[in-house]
């Protein structure tokens, strides 16, 4: 997000979810939907698959 300049605001209205939600999202207080990767991997310009690559490479490790 941070490299493209991207903002919490921004992803509340993505989300669409309250500021605060977001930030617990990012932050990893609250957990993301299935349903919300879609949204974030179109806003972000990316896959899906390139969204929770790096998560997958952890837990094969």
């Amino acid at each position: 997000m941070a490299r493209q300049r991207r903002t919490g605001v921004e992803l509340a209205v993505v989300l669409q979810c309250s500021q605060q939600s977001a930030s617990r999202r990012l932050n990893g207080g609250q957990g993301l939907d299935l349903d919300d990767l879609p949204l974030i991997a179109e806003w972000l310009g990316i896959s899906v698959m390139d969204l929770i690559a790096p998560a997958r490479e952890r837990v094969a490790s």
